[in-house]
Order: structure tokens, then sequence, then C-alpha cells
């Protein structure tokens, strides 16, 4: 009896001192940032923030979204440019060894009498060049086009400004997943300590013959599952990582962790009771709804773009040209033979008929503006939606830290006084360790809570279409 005691007394110090390194390391892993360590200068660390940044600017998805934003604006430059005057600068050079000839009535040439008479109908050589002018008058489709380039460099900056918001949620959620893994590690890997002592304690009860095979069994089968249960969370940590690495892109060879952030007390992170009294705010700051009315807008001008076909086109267009008739190749010389020819005029083109060719494709262009416009309604309630449900998924989150809050608090009370039972012998080995489990789970099920507010937080701001305003 005494010698059990003895053991007892020994085990409970080491309860107790490992209970106090362990509330330092989890104080410094959760009430302070993540530093480097010494001597591994070369590992990336990131917070939240530096991994948003870091995203903006090496991620390929959002480098693409910008290449189509600049390709747009290129696009609507072009459009433009078309109403502007045209120069266009043209040369010829024709060799004929065999000069084409015309067979024209003698008399026209003075013949005393009726005849053929063939003509040479040119020179050896011409020689032509000039240069012309044109300038668009009016063209009512290609002024809608206009319209719908700038329509159009508009949708690409939205749809950029989506691949972006959608990234930041994106980021966000994966690195909030990290750190909730990286201290669920952490209460794992403090469970696998306590069991490593309740076994190494068993074993040595063991050869005293105060305790039984089964307790040791049991331990060393405990240890098994928590072992198993910690790799499996590294795996998943690390997958993180490895998805938040992609997105970042930093390089294979490059060693990259994050920060851990601050973490608040229960009253800050819920937001008190605000949150709970939150209303659900109109859909107009949500990118996909602004998407939709733009595309809405891009539709009504290819429609008006349609019915311009049956408008006339007037262009003026001025020329001028210089041009050798030679039988000699003396160009440059005084036979070289040039007549200068210009030429003013206006080009107009009417649209008289084409078998109904444009009125089918009014008529697809109508009914491709009346689908937008249908699509605009289906989206402003999807996203209303997607609004509400955000909030409602926003409030649960934080009503549920206070109630996990009370329970891991609730068991460590209970794991204390069972420990304390234990001790006296007034509790056995399974009741130690289905408290020491029940902390376990509260701590675990404390820190998922914890971060599915943050994350709920995110998504609530996503959902609402200022996310990016948020994170600044």
């Amino acid at each position: 009896m005494k010698i059990e005691m003895g053991v007892k007394k020994i085990w409970t110090g080491l309860e107790r001192m490992f209970g106090l390194v362990w509330m330092v390391f989890l104080t410094h892993a959760i009430f302070l940032p993540g530093y480097p360590v010494a001597g591994q200068t070369d590992t990336l660390y990131l917070d939240l923030e530096g991994c948003i940044a870091r995203m903006l600017q090496d991620n390929r998805t959002l480098q693409n979204a910008g290449f189509d934003q600049e390709i747009a604006r290129s696009v609507t430059r072009q459009t433009q440019r078309d109403v502007l005057p045209q120069f266009n600068g043209s040369g010829s050079f024709n060799y004929f060894p065999q000069v084409p000839v015309l067979a024209v009535d003698g008399t026209a040439l003075g013949q005393p009498e009726a005849g053929t008479v063939t003509v040479e109908a040119g020179t050896t050589y011409d020689v032509r060049y000039g240069i012309q002018v044109d300038q668009m008058l009016f063209n009512k489709p290609h002024f809608m086009a206009m319209r719908g380039a700038r329509a159009g460099e508009e949708l690409a900056g939205l749809f950029y400004e989506k691949s972006k918001q959608d990234l930041v949620a994106h980021v966000s959620v994966l690195y909030y997943n990290a750190l909730k893994l990286h201290y669920q590690k952490a209460v794992s890997a403090q469970q696998i300590r306590r069991n490593e002592r309740l076994l190494t304690i068993a074993k040595t009860s063991r050869e005293l013959g105060l305790s039984t095979r089964t307790d040791v069994s049991r331990l060393q089968l405990n240890k098994t599952r928590l072992d198993y249960a910690l790799s499996q969370q590294d795996a998943r940590y690390r997958e993180q990582l490895n998805e938040l690495r992609y997105h970042l892109g930093i390089p294979p060879g490059t060693v990259f962790s994050i920060n851990h952030e601050q973490e608040a007390d229960t009253a800050t992170i819920a937001g008190g009771s605000g949150i709970l009294e939150v209303v659900a705010p109109p859909a107009a700051d949500n990118v996909e709804l602004r998407l939709a009315r733009q595309q809405v807008a891009m539709a009504e001008i290819t429609h008006l773009a349609a019915r311009a076909e049956y408008l006339p086109k007037v262009d003026a267009f001025a020329r001028y040209d210089r041009q050798s008739l030679v039988n000699t190749f003396d160009l440059m010389g005084e036979d070289g033979n040039w007549f200068s020819v210009s030429q003013i005029g206006l080009q107009l083109e009417v649209p008289l008929f084409d078998s109904f060719k444009r009125r089918a494709f009014r008529s697809q262009r109508k009914l491709e503006w009346e689908k937008a416009m249908n699509a605009e309604a289906e989206v402003l309630e999807l996203v209303s939606k997607e609004i509400e449900q955000a909030l409602i998924q926003y409030r649960q989150a934080a009503a549920a830290i206070p109630t996990q809050h009370q329970s891991r608090e609730l068991a460590g009370e209970v794991y204390a006084l069972t420990r304390q039972q234990y001790e006296e012998d007034l509790a056995n080995l399974s009741d130690l360790l289905d408290a020491e489990t029940d902390l376990v789970t509260a701590h675990t099920e404390y820190i998922q809570a914890v971060f599915d507010y943050k994350i709920a937080g995110v998504m609530y701001a996503y959902a609402r279409g200022n996310l990016l305003v948020d994170q600044q």
C-alpha cells in the first residue's frame, strides 16, 4: 500500500510539472505570434495579411485575369482608333512583254475605208504609287461596337475583382484551417504525452505487482490510436500548407510556414451580442450581381447594334496617285512620262434586302438580351439567399463559442476532480482516461468553434461583396 501511494505521489508530481509546462506552451502558442526559430533564416513565415499580399502579387490565376483586363482595354482602343482618319499608301510595278491590243473601227481613227484596226492599249512599263485617306462619317453599328468594347472592359474589370475576392476568401479559409489544425495538433500532442506518462507509471506498477496487465494494454492501445490521430492531423495540416503554397505562388524549394495569430478572448472574438442582431444588407455590392448587370448592359448594346444594321453607312475618302507609262525603262529621265491623278469622294452603303438575315440576327440578339435580364433576376435571388445563409452561419458560429468555452471549463473541472479521486483510489484508470478524453475533445471543439467563427466571418463578407474592404 505504501509503495502504491508513493507511485501515485510520483505520478501526481509529474502530472503537475508537465501540466505547468503545457500551460506555458499553450499560452505562447495561442497568445503570441510565431517567430522564426534560430538558424531557420531561410524559412518564409507569413501571417494572414502576408499570405493575401503574396497571393495578390504572385498568383497565376489572378495574373491571367489581369491580362484579360489589359486585352479588353486594347480592344477598346482599337475600336476607338477606327473612327479616326486612316492613311494608307500603295504602289505597283507592271511589265508587259507583250502589250495588250484593242480592235477598233478604222473610221474612228480617220481611216478612209472601214475596217478593223489593232491598237496597243498600254505601254511596256506601268508604274504607280499613291496615298489614300479614309474617314468614317456615319456608321451606327461601329459606334455601338465602341460602346460594347467599353462595356467589355468594365466586365473584364469585374471578372478581375471576382477572381481577387475568390482567391482572398479561399486563401483566408486555407490559412484558418491550417492554424486550427496547428492548435489541435498541440492538444493531441499533449494528450499523447499524458498517455506516455501514464503508460510509464503503469509499467512500473506492473513490475511491482501494483497494476494489472489490462491497464498496460489499454494504455498501449490508446497510445497507438492517439499517434495515428496525430499523424492524420499532421497530414491534413501539410495539405493545407501545400494548397496555400500553390495559391501564393511560392516556389517548391522554399521552406514555408504560417505565423500563429494572437487569439482573442471569447467575448471579443464572438463580437459581443451585436453580431446576433445584424440584419442582412442588400446584395448591391456583390460582385456576382454586378457581373450579371454588366452582362445585361452588354446584351442590350448588342441588340441595339443589330438594329443599327438597317441604317446606311457613309465614308469619305481622298486619293492622290502618280503614274508612269513608258516603253523604255527610264522612269526617272526626261521620258519618264509621269502623270498625277487625284480623287475626292463619298461612299454610301444602304442595306436593301438580305433575305431577312438581319431580321433573324436582330431576333437572336433580343432573345439574348431577355435571357441576360432573366439571369440577372436569378442571380439577385441567389445572392440574397447566400447572404442570408452566410449571416445565419455567422450568428450560429458566434453563439457556439461561449457554449464550447463553458464545455472546456467544465471538462477541465471534471478532469481535475477525477485525477484527484484517482490519486485517492476513489476512481480507476478507465474513469481517468474517459475524463482526459472529454477534456481533449472539449479543447478541440473549442478551437473548432473559434475558427468556424473566423471562417464564417470571411464567407459573410464574401457574400456581401466587401471582402476586399474588410481585409484592408
